[in-house]
């Protein structure tokens, strides 16, 4: 049986912290998901860089703080 690839969801990871997790746990193999609430073109770059490493990578916009705007992102 073929393992599964783990996906973490970072949030805030346009930026700072948020961001070197998203782009360490790449590097440690894992599916990221990029999320950001107002730095689109940030989290853009970072799920590039993640790309470029050779890692997988998904943006999404959402306000965890709202939940409809989470349940969207979980569909995503």
């Amino acid at each position: 049986m073929e393992s599964m690839k783990k996906t973490a969801l970072v949030t805030g990871s346009s930026r700072g912290i948020g961001r070197a997790i998203a782009v360490r746990l790449a590097q440690e193999g894992m599916r990221v998901v990029v999320n950001y609430r107002t730095r689109s073109e940030e989290a853009a770059e970072v799920a590039s860089l993640i790309r470029e490493q050779g890692g997988e990578a998904l943006v999404v916009g959402a306000d965890v703080s709202v939940l409809s705007e989470v349940e969207g992102m979980l569909r995503s």
